[in-house]
């Protein structure tokens, strides 16, 4: 038994001095103890999480968002934060409760076929954190937008928004429509047959983005015309932080996120309108 087995080792020591048994202790009781206290740590530690923990109250990022010229201006140094604080405030979301994450600093290829690891990485970025629900917005310049539309990445927004708000982005040519029998053609492709099919010339690319020749796709030659974006190029956030330079650019929800109806007051924001949060 274990009880006899101790008795057994405080007997060899027995006798030997303060020395001996205080080695006798360290032998029989330091892993103990550490792992005693390790474990303690862990349990604080995951308590403290537990209580101390922010909820996601949006999470948006944009790619391609950010040019040279924006760098060199330096608005770029602390857009993340800035622009996460003003939403809050605008919103009145309680950053002691809830965080709000905005990251405009992403670059991927316009086509949306990774080329560098740094490309790999981006895209991985984006498919962790739209599978993990902590992606609520999504922007990008209207190439690559076309291309996430295209992987069916986007919720219809005729399921969010009302038939007013609807129209009256339509009115005024924001609205970007999709063809969901396109979509469900290409998911049926092997990924070698849609990459042929994704693959735009820099040509293509280029009358894509350039907002003076860049064309809405148009749902009356659609089959099944569903609405997944909304064009904010001219919104008065994105140029007053001199995001998406001389590039139209696309706003979509994607299908994962936790917060579509917060999602849609950021949108709100960026086109210089405040909601409450609350």
């Amino acid at each position: 038994m274990l009880i006899d087995e101790i008795k057994k080792q405080r007997d060899k020591v027995k006798g030997e001095g303060k020395k001996a048994f205080l080695s006798w202790l360290l032998d029989y009781y330091a892993v103990t103890a550490v792992v005693t206290v390790l474990v303690a740590a862990f349990v604080i530690w995951f308590v403290y999480s537990l209580i101390t923990a922010k909820g996601l109250a949006l999470g948006v990022v944009m790619l391609n968002a950010v040019s040279e010229e924006t760098l060199e201006s330096g608005l770029a140094d602390d857009m993340s934060d800035r622009v996460a604080l003003e939403f809050a405030d605008s919103a009145r979301i309680d950053l002691r409760k809830n965080k709000v994450l905005f990251d405009p600093m992403m670059t991927a290829p316009k086509d949306g076929i990774p080329v560098t690891e740094e490309d790999v990485g981006t895209m991985q970025a984006v498919i962790v954190k739209s599978a993990g629900g902590e992606l609520d917005g999504f922007a990008a310049d209207a190439a690559l937008f076309g291309y996430y539309a295209m992987e069916d990445m986007f919720v219809d927004l005729r399921e969010l928004i009302t038939e007013e708000r609807r129209r009256a982005y339509e009115e005024a040519g924001r609205l970007y429509y999709v063809d969901r029998a396109v979509i469900e053609e290409r998911l049926a492709m092997s990924a070698e047959e849609a990459e042929a099919k994704d693959r735009l010339s820099e040509e293509e690319i280029e009358k894509t983005d350039d907002p003076d020749t860049f064309i809405l796709p148009d749902p009356a030659a659609m089959q099944d015309p569903v609405p997944v974006g909304i064009v904010i190029t001219d919104s008065p956030k994105i140029t007053e932080n001199k995001l998406y330079l001389d590039t139209a650019a696309v706003y979509g929800l994607p299908g994962t996120g936790m917060n579509p109806e917060t999602a849609l007051l950021f949108l709100s924001f960026l086109d210089g309108e405040s909601y409450s949060y609350e």
